[in-house]
């Protein structure tokens, strides 16, 4: 199943959900050098159109948007908008249950089409009417992309601020998926992981995502299974529910499991866990965000005989820069903040504030340069220039190394809190409040202070039955830490804003102080 050529159009494709035509119109329209590019539904219909404006240039723009019954209101608001806004610069073609249900109320709200039906054929056979038909929008031509024409523009997650748009070349895109799987048999070779992890014997290597495509960690395991050739399954949940999860694994005898460390935590606090037959699954993959040295050996401990992977790594690289692939042996060297060594292929320095490489322990900004860099961030080349320095990427992200040369990442840089001249490293603080036994999770942010600068603020989700108090956490953090680490306000809350990918949202959290 594949999309058919549309000439040099871009296709913006707005996977709600990971369905099968989404996938196909994710690989098809790389294949056929159409760019792709990915977004989030679920964003406000603000930053949806800013994405989208960014993204829109001289060529027809087609919009897949699946639509469920419940968002029927707001997509009619939005379809409108955005036809208001680019006129006939933009074709808009509707799917999903919605669209199959009341095909009608779309048109009239102002899509051009609408894909009725659930099944592999119907987002190709439009786009195969719309090559073919005597549409002004048919383009007649051969395929003619170069490793060097855009193939990808991604978002960034926009965690901490608004997403911005990545663009990546075919010989990019290309690298970043023979880069990781070339590393992990480079590993099997040198012993340092069981050949069973990555190449199982009993049953076929199969995927399971229950990450957004938008996203890299949905997007990057469905570009290079679909390259190796293997499935790749995503739930039908647009939520995350372990439930599902557990079935999925049972009934599809998956080997390989991504997840983000939240969700890795909701899984291991399902009551019904051990109830699930998981002895199929031989790899066990994270991130997305930083995973706490705890869970790690808490995840070993549950499921001794996977692998653990663990990375890091930024849109800008289209996938991962470290790993590290742990047994249930290397729990004692599990450390806060550990990540492993840089991949085969990718180079990473980590460097002062004169751009000098630090010494082992010293805490410096981590910088890379690697085959499956982005060309560069879309149409800000002022930002573009700020990020590099030569070949060379500037994360943004603080680490220290070891003698041995492994990674230790420590903080996102402009996520520091500067309090009274000293610099406190959120994850550190919120690693000791998770110890804490009533603490379910916990983030902190840093909010203006007349003397200090800034002074620690924390969010905190409490287990539940807990009936502790503000107070309570706060008595319980002194004597374990520095008092300018020590936060002077705690905020308990049901729950912590999540993006769709898992990651906790800090700009919700530090925009509460402005409301």
């Amino acid at each position: 199943m594949r999309v058919y050529y549309l000439g040099s159009h871009h296709l913006i494709f707005r996977a709600h959900s990971s369905s099968r035509y989404s996938v196909a119109a994710l690989v098809g329209s790389i294949e056929v050098d159409n760019r792709l590019v990915d977004l989030q539904v679920s964003a406000p219909v603000e930053l949806s159109n800013k994405m989208i404006r960014e993204s829109v240039d001289r060529m027809k723009t087609f919009v897949a948007h699946s639509v469920m019954s419940t968002q029927a209101s707001r997509v009619n608001k939005e379809c409108k908008d955005l036809r208001q806004r680019f006129g006939d610069d933009i074709t808009l073609i509707a799917g999903g249950p919605h669209a199959s249900a009341r095909p009608r109320d779309l048109l009239d709200a102002g899509f051009d089409y609408v894909v009725v039906g659930e099944g592999e054929k119907a987002l190709p056979d439009l786009l195969w009417h719309l090559m073919n038909s005597k549409d002004p929008l048919r383009v007649n031509g051969v395929v003619s992309a170069t490793s060097q024409d855009l193939s990808v523009q991604l978002f960034t997650g926009g965690t901490t601020g608004l997403p911005k748009g990545t663009n990546f070349t075919h010989q990019a895109l290309l690298d970043a998926c023979t880069l990781i799987p070339d590393h992990g048999l480079k590993l099997i070779v040198d012993g340092e992981v069981p050949e069973s992890a990555l190449l199982p014997t009993d049953h076929e290597l199969k995927f399971l995502v229950p990450t957004p495509l938008y996203h890299l960690s949905g997007f990057m395991p469905a570009i290079i299974m679909a390259a190796m050739k293997r499935p790749v399954v995503f739930p039908k949940s647009l939520g995350f529910e372990p439930q599902e999860i557990l079935e999925l694994i049972e009934r599809e005898k998956i080997t390989a499991l991504f997840m983000v460390p939240t969700q890795f935590r909701m899984l291991l606090d399902y009551p019904e866990l051990d109830t699930h037959d998981m002895t199929s699954v031989t790899l066990l993959s994270s991130g997305g965000s930083k995973m706490p040295a705890y869970m790690k050996k808490e995840i070993l401990n549950r499921f001794p005989n996977t692998v653990l992977v663990d990375g890091y790594g930024q849109t800008e690289n289209i996938g991962a820069a470290i790993y590290s692939f742990l047994t249930v042996d290397d729990i004692p060297k599990v450390t806060e903040g550990y990540i492993g060594k840089p991949i085969s292929g990718v180079e990473m320095r980590v460097i002062n504030e004169s751009g000098d490489d630090v010494s082992p322990g010293e805490i410096g900004e981590a910088i890379y340069r690697s085959p499956s860099l982005m060309r560069g961030y879309h149409d800000d080349d002022s930002m573009t220039k700020d990020s590099f320095d030569g070949a060379w990427f500037r994360t943004g992200d603080l680490f220290r190394i070891d003698e041995e040369g492994n990674y230790y990442y420590v903080e996102r840089k402009s996520e520091v809190i500067f309090s009274g001249g000293e610099k406190v490293f959120p994850a550190e603080v919120e690693d000791l409040l998770s110890q804490h036994p009533d603490v379910d999770s916990a983030v902190i942010v840093g909010i203006p202070d007349r003397i200090w600068g800034e002074v620690v603020r924390a969010f905190v989700v409490l287990k539940p039955g807990s009936e502790i108090t503000e107070n309570d956490i706060l008595a319980w953090c002194s004597g374990k830490m520095a008092s300018y680490k020590k936060p002077k306000e705690v905020i308990l809350r049901d729950s912590l804003p999540i993006a769709e990918d898992g990651k906790i949202l800090r700009s919700a959290l530090k925009e509460l102080d402005s409301e």
